[in-house]
């Protein structure tokens, strides 16, 4: 059974906004890891602790690098039917030097976190296989058109430990590291660029088809010891992100965006 769910939000230019309701991990050995400087810069430019937890590593240090803003964000209400999913839509300026013609430079990160936690509900597992995610937006000043290199998908999840060498390692000091029953956060596929393109409706929306490769146990390392751990989909989230650019003739006061999860 299909489900969808929608949100609408837009930003100004400004600090201000305005809300209308509407492969594989970098290294498989190991969670995300993003610096506290990257963290500290968001929290100083208005972005949520909320979004910063959220967020994938890429797209942080995507907007750390391009001295992103927070402009717009408005989270997903809570429906009976979506009990077991939360998440936001945000939309972030991206600083541009004006345009020699005089024209003005138009750049915003679109980003769409989401949560799911089927212990909320009946705890059974969802295969996020097949769903599909979206991102549109428009301006009443033109077209905005996406930057195909900058998109970015990422999904992390929780696992349980299914195998290691406890007990097989010889002399173990007392204090030596041994793997947890399970782990969170763990990346189970990202992906950029045109990767994470299914589908593009130009310059209006951008939408992935999640494709989640054989799932099979992760092994991660604690000193000499090893555990391999297994994603179950019960507590899993997701980040899609991409820029969006125009150049116009006069400042843009406003761009609305929109997010999609399509449940199949």
């Amino acid at each position: 059974m299909k489900k969808l769910l929608h949100l609408l939000v837009a930003g100004t230019i400004a600090m201000a906004a305005v809300f209308s309701l509407g492969g594989t991990s970098p290294s498989a050995n190991k969670v995300e890891d993003v610096s506290m400087e990257t963290d500290a810069y968001l929290l100083e430019n208005g972005f949520s602790e909320a979004f910063v937890e959220a967020t994938d590593g890429e797209t942080k240090q995507q907007l750390y690098e391009q001295n992103a803003r927070m402009a717009g964000s408005m989270e997903f209400p809570v429906l009976k039917d979506w009990a077991d999913f939360s998440g936001s839509l945000t939309i972030a300026n991206i600083p541009e030097p004006e345009e020699p013609t005089g024209g003005y430079v138009t750049h915003k990160r679109l980003v769409f976190n989401w949560q799911w936690d089927t212990t909320k509900s009946d705890g059974k597992p969802h295969d996020p296989n097949g769903d599909i995610v979206s991102i549109e937006w428009t301006s009443a000043a033109g077209d905005l058109h996406l930057l195909p290199e900058t998109a970015q998908f990422t999904l992390r999840g929780d696992a349980t430990l299914v195998d290691s060498n406890i007990g097989k390692v010889e002399h173990p000091h007392p204090s030596e590291p041994v793997p947890p029953a399970s782990m969170s956060d763990i990346v189970m596929l990202t992906q950029s660029g045109n990767e994470c393109i299914t589908h593009y409706v130009i310059a209006r929306k951008l939408s992935y088809v999640i494709r989640i490769p054989e799932v099979t146990p992760q092994r991660f390392y604690f000193g000499r010891h090893w555990g391999d751990y297994q994603s179950d989909f019960r507590q899993y989230s997701g980040t899609f992100s991409i820029d969006v650019v125009q150049v116009f003739e006069k400042p843009n006061r406003m761009i609305f965006a929109s997010a999609d999860y399509e449940q199949v």
